[in-house]
């Protein structure tokens, strides 16, 4: 089933509900009907078994970054967080609403710097544990944050090893009541080097740190999942850059993070292709699921599906194909459904007019769709700040979109803050505009585009693949 949700520019997270149907966590450019800018918005989507909305609301921020990550409570409450500009580069905002979506608490974490939320879970005690980059006003780093069921801080934690920089945070409780909170290492020129694991205590303190790095890996790793096995272990999976392959990862650690296995999935250069997972789940029979995108060539990009058998073999791949044929596909998030099939939410955008959109794909155990349908959703707005390809090789269009004339900023930052590229400081036209970003002198990473206008202000991630050089 392939169902679009308009306007909305990404969906993170996607969980199945006690009545059958699901939660998705999205954010949004929501039109203000007020003569004030119009800001970005963090919110929920209720689908039923069928994919056909039940009700959808939105929770305005400062300015709403996006990265919005969603779970489902253990009293049957949502909680959903993204993030928000405000008092540093970023912060992050959190909102528990009720069953149908009416918020009982809003909560906002304002470090001075660049403040991140990559994850969520929530815990044994009725509350919620946040995986994020953190700041304070002494260190930064890949950090958790426990709020209670009434959203009070009950404790933060920053972990990093020594003369190093961490980034990013997927986080589970354990059956201890601890917690596994997985990210990467980063290094000083803002590239990601290795994947790195905690093991805390019920209140955050370390037990053991892991680091692991697929092989090859010389360009390092980046887009962290994980998810618990059974026995205490779990499970990691993300991208790998070698010097003429580009690929993913998925690797099974023991609860002493041992590593059991690992299986690396390549696409050899020329350029072009690239196989990107993005979210891994575990199965009863021992198996996973990934779900992620994949390109060739110069064509869009479209949703894949990948199940793996008990022993990490390949028993098929999906591939799924949104209505624009020429518009970009992908695929943020898998769950197994208790029917035995599974559900992936991502976005379809990246056409030429900026627009983006949800979708929500339900498929048997064998990853098969029987029928298509568009249901009717929220009304289309429009998106303001768009960028692609992502990732990308040499050059990346950044679109945007005024409802007046104004000033416009755009630049480019590292992982650590520091500007890379000013690509635009003036006076632009009402509509849409574009600028192109051809990186020089700029190694391969992560990067932050940031976009500012009158209407609001925006911070898009991307990742720069360096091609390899002759002898490298």
């Amino acid at each position: 089933m392939w169902t679009l949700y308009g306007g909305t520019l990404y969906v993170n997270s996607v969980q199945q509900t006690a009545d059958g149907g699901y939660i998705i966590a999205a954010d949004q450019y929501y039109p203000s009907v007020t003569p004030r800018p119009r800001l970005f918005a963090i919110g929920l989507v209720k689908v039923d078994s069928l994919g056909g909305i039940e009700w959808y609301r939105w929770y305005p921020g400062r300015y709403v970054s996006g990265g919005s990550e969603g779970c489902v409570l253990r009293s049957g409450d949502y909680a959903v967080a993204g993030d928000i500009g405000g008092v540093g580069l970023m912060d992050i905002q959190v909102v528990r609403a009720d069953s149908v979506g009416d918020t009982v608490w809003t909560f906002t974490y304002a470090g001075p710097g660049f403040d991140d939320v990559w994850g969520i879970a929530p815990t044994a005690d009725g509350g919620l544990v946040l995986g994020a980059h953190l700041t304070t006003a002494t260190e930064a780093g890949m950090g958790l944050l426990k709020l209670s069921g009434s959203g009070e801080v009950e404790w933060s934690r920053i972990y990093r090893p020594p003369g190093h920089y961490t980034g990013d945070a997927c986080v589970f409780q354990t059956d201890d009541r601890g917690y596994i909170v997985h990210g990467c290492i980063v290094l000083d020129t803002g590239d990601f080097d290795s994947a790195y694991t905690v093991r805390t205590d019920s209140v955050g303190d370390t037990l053991w740190t892991m680091r692991y790095a697929p092989s090859p890996c010389a360009n390092g790793v980046d887009w962290p999942s994980l998810c618990p096995v059974p026995g205490g272990g779990f499970a990691i999976s993300g991208w790998t850059i070698g010097n003429d392959s580009f690929g993913s990862y998925l690797a099974q650690f023991d609860a002493e993070g041992r590593l059991v296995w690992d299986k690396v999935m390549l696409e050899e250069y020329p350029f072009g292709g690239g196989l990107f997972v993005r979210s891994v789940q575990t199965l009863p029979d021992g198996g996973f699921i990934l779900a992620g995108d994949q390109f060739y060539d110069s064509q869009p990009a479209h949703v894949i599906l990948l199940r793996l058998g008990p022993d990490h073999e390949s028993l098929w791949c999906r591939e799924y194909y949104g209505l624009d044929s020429l518009a970009a596909d992908y695929g943020y998030c898998v769950i197994a459904t208790r029917d035995g099939g599974f559900a992936v939410a991502g976005v379809g955008d990246c056409d030429q007019t900026g627009m983006t959109r949800v979708h929500l794909i339900k498929t048997d155990s064998a990853g098969l769709v029987y029928s298509g349908v568009a249901e009717p959703g929220p009304a289309p707005t429009e998106s303001r700040v768009a960028i692609g390809p992502n990732p990308f090789t040499d050059r990346m269009s950044i679109r945007y979109s005024l409802r007046a004339p104004g000033s416009v900023r755009i630049y480019a930052v590292d992982a650590a803050g520091r500007v890379v590229a000013r690509l635009l400081d003036a006076a632009a036209a009402a509509g849409a505009g574009e600028v192109m970003w051809q990186p020089k002198n700029v190694a391969g990473g992560v990067y932050f585009i940031r976009v500012e206008t009158p209407d609001g202000n925006a911070t898009r991630r991307a990742l720069l693949v360096r091609r390899p050089g002759p002898g490298r």
